[in-house]
């Protein structure tokens, strides 16, 4: 029975290492298909480091691109509910926003996500920010404001797989002509996509009543201020453009903080752990570490959340 128990502690001791850890990852891990790869002449010294160092607090299947159509590559609503939160959006935006040194401007280019020809395309750099947040976070995390219009899921995702696999209805980013509030105010899922991919035409215009003698309807893409001049987008969710170059400096300034303060609050749990060892030795009474019940809620929250990425993993990989 010893040997038993002692065999389980081994086993999950790798487990513990990895709990003890803020869950997470940084880009040069390349957790998924949606990482901008890194240049290969890259030499910037402060662009690497935003690049390598800054920490994502996103499970990693948030890099994960998702193919419409097929069930194994639609995470489920329970993952949808780990990889869909406002820890890992705030984290990938401070991510795409570089650093003081790098940022943001230059860290596009140096990602490879601006170029003459965006800047060509009228692209601000605040669009260019909004569209990698797009692909990497609100095409899997969009909800319905209204109601589950098919599937019974909140998941906008969830819900175009639904109409995909049943064919029973038309795509949340398609404007039938005929009922624009079935759109505006109804299909809240296009609609928020529709003004999150702003200033890019995504919404297809369906013209119902131009279609004779058995011919498709006519479409064309256009903008979502074309389908809704008035709606009220106050309770979509927040777009890069709607902040500052301010805002910028203040979210790089407070990661900094955040990580120099995490150094040195390692640095003194360190400096304490060795005085401790100190006190036993001399026969003084060691100090009561303030934050050893954080530690082990941190551990027993790691094992659990190690297991969940375990079993992610396998079903979205």
């Amino acid at each position: 029975m010893v040997a038993i128990k002692v065999s389980t502690l081994l086993a999950l001791l790798p487990l513990l290492a990895m709990a003890d850890e803020a869950p997470g990852f940084t880009m040069d891990q390349n957790p998924g298909k949606l990482v901008p790869k890194l240049p290969s002449s890259a030499k910037d010294e402060a662009c690497l480091k935003a690049y390598k160092e800054r920490h994502i607090e996103c499970v990693p299947e948030i890099m994960h691109s998702i193919t419409m159509g097929d069930p194994n590559e639609v995470p489920t609503e329970a993952q949808l509910k780990e990889v869909c939160t406002d820890t890992c959006l705030n984290s990938l935006r401070k991510w795409i926003r570089g650093s003081s040194d790098c940022g943001p401007d230059k860290y596009l280019k140096f990602l490879g996500l601006s170029n003459s020809t965006t800047k060509e395309a009228g692209y601000k750099t605040s669009d260019l920010q909004q569209f990698f947040i797009n692909g990497v976070y609100w095409d899997k995390c969009l909800v319905d404001l209204v109601k589950p219009q098919n599937g019974g899921s909140k998941y906008c995702v969830l819900q175009w797989e639904e109409i995909i696999a049943s064919e029973t209805s038309h795509l949340p980013d398609q404007f039938l002509t005929a009922d624009p509030d079935d759109f505006c105010k109804d299909q809240t899922c296009g609609a928020q996509h529709g003004y999150l991919a702003a200033p890019k035409k995504t919404i297809k215009k369906v013209d119902n009543k131009g279609a004779k003698d058995g011919a498709p309807p006519k479409s064309e893409m256009v903008y979502l201020k074309d389908v809704c001049p008035k709606l009220d987008t106050s309770k979509f969710p927040k777009r890069e453009e709607s902040i500052s170059e301010s805002d910028f400096t203040e979210a790089v300034a407070e990661a900094e903080k955040a990580e120099s303060d995490q150094m040195a609050s390692s640095e003194k749990s360190s400096e304490k752990s060795s005085g401790s060892e100190g006190a036993k030795s001399s026969g003084a009474k060691p100090e009561v570490s303030a934050n050893g019940a954080q530690k082990m809620a941190s551990i027993q929250t790691g094992l659990a959340v190690s297991a969940l990425l375990v079993a992610a993993g396998a079903l979205l990989l």
